[in-house]
């Protein structure tokens, strides 16, 4: 008799300390956080994400080669009027690649050597794919950066356009004009191209 009420005390332990295992791995489920991946907090990705524009800008340098960006391209370029602003003289550099132009960079002339050469500083600059698909919708076309801009009549030497070459006095087939705005060391797009006029100076 005592060996059977013995028995019966052991099967209801058992069932006891089986219950409460079940109940501590449930809790332990319920206060536990799954991790699938580990997330990179949105400043740090994009800090590290920095656009052609972001890393280039404050940058000096006297040929555009220097530059590991600029390397492998070819440049050209002219000067933002015939005169100094404010006591400073401003520069655009065309970076092209296979007759198409990928970038456009606004410089400020911070200093000339002793041989007059200048060293400069990039204050803007435009990547033209993001600007505009022209050379991709016109491949055989000579599409080019013109400085001899006139609004209203007059000379705009802040003025630049992107227009095709043409055998004539006044081009007319213009497709975007900026303004290098000395005043404020930005690339303007000028929307409204009714009171522009594209003078080819070589005709």
């Amino acid at each position: 008799m005592k060996a059977i009420i013995l028995y019966i005390l052991l099967f209801f332990f058992a069932i006891g300390c089986k219950t409460d295992i079940k109940q501590t791995a449930k809790t332990i489920e319920n206060n536990t956080v799954k991790v699938d991946t580990v997330k990179i907090p949105k400043q740090i990705e994009q800090k590290s994400l920095k656009s052609l524009k972001e890393k280039l800008v404050g940058t000096i340098y006297r040929k555009a080669y220097e530059i590991t960006e600029f390397k492998d391209l070819s440049s050209g370029g002219f000067s933002i009027g015939t005169y100094a602003f404010n006591g400073k003289e401003y520069s655009i550099k065309k970076i092209t690649d296979d007759n198409s132009i990928k970038l456009l960079v606004f410089n400020e002339v911070v200093k000339r050597t002793d041989e007059g050469k200048a060293m400069f500083k990039i204050i803007d600059l435009l990547e033209i794919s993001k600007e505009t698909d022209v050379f991709k919708k016109y491949p055989n076309k000579p599409i080019d950066i013109i400085s001899d801009v006139l609004q209203n009549g007059k000379k705009a030497p802040e003025l630049f356009a992107l227009a095709a070459y043409e055998e004539a006095e006044v081009m007319t087939e213009v497709y975007k004009v900026w303004r290098a705005n000395r005043k404020t060391g930005k690339l303007e797009e000028i929307k409204d191209l009714s009171n522009i006029t594209v003078i080819n100076e070589d005709f």
